[in-house]
């Protein structure tokens, strides 16, 4: 993540923001995975309203790198301070519109929610958009088990890169060291690496992250 010189008014917009804005609901069907998520619309919707008379505005920038689609998402605040978010790509599942279409929207509603800290990407809605296993499962090779005796889902790439901007965000706000950060999180979850943590480890990870994020930006903001 990149940032102007002073971050200070930026901020404290920001903790007033998290003090408004409400989460969407998640009310998009993914039958995959028999789950709910939340639209690229309702995360949209749910940002501007909660950004009236903060001073911020936000940006999206379409990127690309060989055969992924990404997208840059950039807050900007009245006072001229600015966060640019690093891009998050997607890889579709096709070279076609359509494929290319899903994996964009998703890379969308994905760098924006984190970017503000909406609760839309627990759910992984994202497996038209990437390529995933028959069961849905990133292939990365991390099977672990559940207390249920069941093998429990492996954290996913998308998680991995939702917690990474999380931990650069609140080390940005309390100006810490990002590793102490990431060890002091995954300690709390009882994650020995965040590779190896599973999809549920990684949900509470990204829960744990934003709470503590509200609570400093609300600090900040008193």
């Amino acid at each position: 993540m990149e940032k102007s010189n002073e971050i200070g008014a930026l901020a404290k917009a920001m903790g007033l923001f998290r003090s408004k804005v409400e989460q969407p609901a998640k009310d998009a069907n993914n039958p995959f995975f028999k789950s709910k998520y939340v639209t690229l619309e309702g995360v949209i919707k749910s940002v501007d309203a909660a950004i009236i008379d903060t001073g911020l505005t936000w940006y999206q920038e379409p990127v690309s790198d060989n055969n992924k689609i990404g997208v840059a998402t950039h807050i900007f605040h009245e006072s001229g301070e600015w966060l640019a978010f690093e891009p998050f790509y997607v890889t579709p599942t096709k070279v076609d519109p359509q494929a290319q279409g899903s994996a964009l929207t998703y890379a969308k509603r994905y760098s924006l929610a984190a970017a503000f800290g909406i609760s839309s990407d627990i759910d992984d809605d994202g497996n038209s958009a990437s390529n995933t296993t028959n069961n849905g499962d990133k292939t990365n090779g991390n099977n672990n088990i559940n207390n249920n005796g069941e093998t429990a889902k492996p954290i996913t790439q998308k998680q991995i890169g939702m917690i990474k901007k999380l931990f650069n965000e609140y080390a940005t706000l309390t100006k810490a060291d990002v590793t102490k950060v990431s060890d002091i999180a995954l300690k709390r979850n009882s994650i020995s690496s965040l590779n190896n943590a599973t999809s549920l480890q990684a949900s509470a990870v990204i829960k744990f992250m934003q709470d503590q994020i509200t609570k400093k930006q609300t600090e900040s903001n008193v």
